[in-house]
């Protein structure tokens, strides 16, 4: 309300006899709480309404509707009773701690809303770069991370010095306090530090599938202690940051092809003039496979019970519905021309045979 106007409507209401100053005063508090809050809800409103019809249009409603859009009538009713309480004829004193409270309860606002800005902003642009550069999302998540604990820093600092605290000496006092705090969350820091080394050298990012030891799964949420895995069979499975960077893992999201390498056994028995086309045999089931580049086949050793051959191939596509189908189907070729061959794959179980004089023997 205008100074003006006030020491006018004082001096109007003083001339009622009848009507003591304190409680002018009052009244006058009274009319400021009235008038200024229906004021703050009608101009919240008309803000959120005028970013909904711009919304899908523009970029800035949807911060306007992450700011304002919750329910914040207990913030204006703050500043409503504030404003007016300004006018009361309360002890400077007591106005003197109210406008402490107040300006502590209004950084506290005012950070909250920044720290939801930063929020939103980094999460659109991690969306945005999601499909085409997985990387670079994670790398805005480890930014917006960074940024918010920044923010909560400086916001802590501003609302103790406005309670009157010594911020130089209590940084001060925190900086050398924070060595022995840091001994204590030794293992929290070492978190921390391993998602900002996560984030910024990328040995996996969001959508990535891994095997962590006897574990395998797509990284689904990298957090600032842990990182979630969702397994292939659906349970989620959880990592802190320091053990998983620690950890012998394998990412399978930019392999460009997969390879074999098996082997495949065939009995004593096995005539030479068969046993000599098992290589070029196992050479042309490969190589007139789609999506399969044939590598080598050869007669690898004699063994105690089979003649055993090697061959390795590459099949062209990382995906592993494709590598498992297209594995199934080499091997039923490889069965089909052996049974036209008349080629016996060999049983590799053995038995230890006893005859009459107690000498053990090895038999297939």
């Amino acid at each position: 309300m205008n100074i003006d106007i006030k020491a006018k409507l004082i001096e109007y209401l003083s001339h009622i006899d009848f009507l003591p100053e304190t409680i002018i005063h009052w009244v006058l508090t009274v009319l400021a709480f009235v008038c200024f809050l229906p004021l703050t809800i009608f101009t919240r409103r008309m803000i959120l309404k005028r970013a909904a019809k711009k919304r899908g249009q523009k970029e800035w409603p949807i911060y306007v509707e992450a700011i304002f859009g919750g329910q914040q009538f207990l913030l204006l009713f703050a500043v409503a009773l504030y404003v007016s309480l300004e006018l009361s004829p309360l002890h400077p004193d007591v106005k003197t701690v109210l406008r402490k409270i107040f300006g502590v309860a209004l950084t506290l606002q005012v950070g909250l809303w920044v720290n939801t800005l930063v929020a939103v902003a980094f999460a659109r642009m991690a969306e945005r770069n999601m499909a085409v550069n997985a990387g670079r999302a994670t790398i805005y998540k480890a930014a917006a991370i960074i940024a918010r604990l920044i923010l909560f820093a400086i916001i802590a600092l501003v609302a103790l010095d406005n309670l009157g605290f010594n911020v130089s000496g209590l940084v001060a006092g925190v900086g050398i306090g924070g060595i022995a705090v840091a001994l204590g969350v030794q293992k929290i820091l070492g978190d921390v530090f391993a998602a900002i080394s996560i984030m910024i050298d990328q040995p996996f990012v969001l959508g990535d599938s891994l095997t962590v030891g006897d574990y395998k799964g797509t990284v689904e949420n990298i957090g600032i202690k842990s990182t979630r895995l969702r397994s292939f069979s659906g349970e989620t499975i959880l990592f802190s940051n320091s053990d998983l960077l620690s950890s012998r893992l394998k990412n399978f999201s930019n392999m460009r092809e997969r390879r074999l390498e098996l082997n495949i056994s065939v009995p004593h028995e096995t005539p030479y003039a068969k046993l000599k086309n098992i290589p070029d045999t196992l050479k042309n089931i490969v190589s007139n496979t789609k999506n399969v580049r044939f590598e080598r086949a050869f007669f690898k050793e004699i063994g105690a019970s089979s003649y055993n051959f090697e061959y390795s191939y590459y099949i062209l596509q990382a995906d592993y519905d494709v590598y498992a189908e297209t594995q199934q189907s080499i091997n039923l070729k490889i069965l089909e021309n052996f049974q036209t061959m008349g080629i016996r794959v060999a049983n590799l179980n053995q038995r230890i045979v006893v005859d009459s004089s107690g000498e053990k023997t090895i038999a297939p």
